[in-house]
């Protein structure tokens, strides 16, 4: 993406503009959870706010952001792997963990580039040094404060970055530390992890931070927010999850009988953990197979030669993925500049740029059973929602929508609340954003007090949030005016 020069976008265009909002926000000293609703953490946007303030264009602060972050952990990735890897492990693990920080793609083998769930990408790298920290023993020295400062700082960043990371990981860190008799590595960690809490604590302006924080974790899982259609039983017997299931039962088997206790109790601990987090992640493939490959391979005993040959299963397993993104930053150097547009206009030097076809060609699919979904709100008033999903084209049916806003003289500031998953509009012109409301909604009622126009596309790109919106709306006691209905969206007024 970033070596093409400017920042090339060919699916998920949506996400890529809600990490823009976070990290716009951020600059503007709006913080997360008290000012704006998101369930990630405040680390998802600081990297990308901080090369925005150094002059950085739109897409060159999201595509250096994760540079920014491989260099200020390169550091920690040098001292992890040159105590506990040998010199061509430690090559080839470095040479992971950096492509999974500045990577275009979030993974899957699809050959579209995108800055969709970036966040992800980054948490698995910080695992993977945080796990190699604690599973492997320090073979060079016995700093251990040096060690505990490391696992503290990665810890920190992931609860502050996507904490579901943070949840399923502690307890394993702790127990493989506990299992090494780390004592001191536990109390620096604990240290690290504390002042990080202080020095957010005092940057928040008090503890109330911590209880939005919780205020929008709970809003992502409770607002009628299915994660995983069908379910943990679904979602286990998927294919590639069984088989990593498997993969991560026998290799602790195999690590025990190879005489790796610690590394067996890691392996069997890290199982739950790892499907819990790529539970709660869209979209994951089990990248996670890709330690257990790395724990293998650096296992000794006699059964080295079947270690060795297990770890190749793992990383041809997973080879098509990681060969995605190694590959998806060469991607853009052949893209036709003329086949994309700038999404802001007045950006020449490390533009974001999204594919014409998908912003303007637009498709939707509709339900067979032509379901339509009525909500009558305090004025009777009743909304009519046909069961209609935007698949492509969301740039271009913004567009509209923002110029019918225009036409209204609704461009006035009027806090806009937009009954979809996502509300840019504020990016793009003097549309005014929902004060307190969600960058990402998920189908909750964030912000609804301050919201005065009222925007309900005709074909959401989450149909359920929309329905999730509205539904709320009209339960907590509000009405609507329709001001007008065009092609493609109806916009109301709100009567309190």
């Amino acid at each position: 993406m970033w070596l093409a020069g400017d920042v090339y976008i060919t699916g998920h265009e949506s996400d890529v503009l809600h990490s823009l909002q976070g990290a716009i926000l951020l600059l503007e000293s709006e913080l997360p959870h008290l000012d704006f609703a998101t369930p990630l953490g405040v680390l998802t946007f600081a990297p990308i706010a901080v090369l925005l303030g150094l002059g950085f264009g739109y897409g060159a602060a999201m595509a250096y952001s994760g540079v920014l972050l491989a260099v200020l952990f390169l550091p920690a990735l040098y001292w992890v792997g040159v105590t506990r890897l040998s010199a061509s492990v430690r090559l080839v693990w470095s040479a992971v963990i950096i492509l999974l920080f500045t990577a275009s793609v979030f993974g899957s083998t699809d050959t579209f580039n995108s800055f969709s769930m970036h966040y992800n990408r980054w948490s698995w790298a910080i695992a993977f040094i945080l796990l190699t920290a604690v599973t492997f023993p320090n073979l060079k020295s016995d700093r251990e404060l040096l060690d505990g400062t490391i696992v503290g700082i990665c810890l920190s960043f992931l609860a502050l970055t996507k904490i579901t990371y943070f949840v399923a990981l502690a307890p394993v860190i702790l127990i493989a530390l506990v299992a090494r008799r780390q004592w001191r590595t536990i109390g620096t960690s604990a240290l690290v992890g504390l002042v990080a809490i202080l020095v957010v604590t005092i940057w928040a302006g008090g503890t109330s931070y911590w209880f939005a924080l919780v205020e929008d974790l709970n809003m992502a899982t409770s607002a009628g927010f299915t994660i995983r259609a069908g379910g943990w039983a679904q979602f286990v017997s998927r294919p590639d999850i069984t088989f990593a299931l498997i993969a991560m039962l026998v290799g602790a088997v195999l690590l025990s009988r190879a005489g790796e206790t610690i590394s067996s109790v890691v392996a069997l601990a890290l199982t739950p953990a790892f499907l819990f987090i790529t539970y709660y992640n869209w979209g994951f493939e089990p990248k996670f197979l890709l330690f257990l490959a790395l724990m293998m391979w650096v296992s000794k005993g006699n059964s080295h030669t079947v270690s060795i040959g297990y770890s190749m299963v793992m990383i041809g397993f997973l080879g098509p993925v990681f060969i995605n993104l190694a590959i998806s930053n060469l991607r853009p150097v052949a893209f036709q500049r003329d086949n994309f547009h700038s999404v802001f206009q007045e950006e020449t030097n490390g533009a974001l740029l999204f594919n014409r076809d998908r912003s303007y060609i637009r498709s939707v699919t509709v339900s067979e059973q032509e379901n339509i979904d009525v909500i009558e709100f305090r004025n009777s008033k009743m909304v009519e929602l046909n069961d209609c999903a935007i698949v492509s084209g969301s740039w271009g049916q913004s567009e509209a929508i923002m110029e019918s806003l225009t036409d209204l003289d609704l461009n006035d500031g009027s806090q806009l609340l937009v009954a979809d998953a996502f509300s840019d509009y504020w990016m793009f012109g003097n549309y005014g954003r929902l004060e307190n409301g969600a960058i990402w909604q998920y189908g909750g009622a964030q912000g609804f007090e301050n919201a005065k126009i009222v925007v309900v596309p005709d074909c959401a790109a989450k149909t359920h949030v929309r329905k999730a919106i509205l539904t709320n709306l009209a339960d907590a006691g509000y009405g609507l005016d329709l001001i007008e209905r065009t092609d493609v969206a109806e916009i109301y007024r709100v009567i309190r």
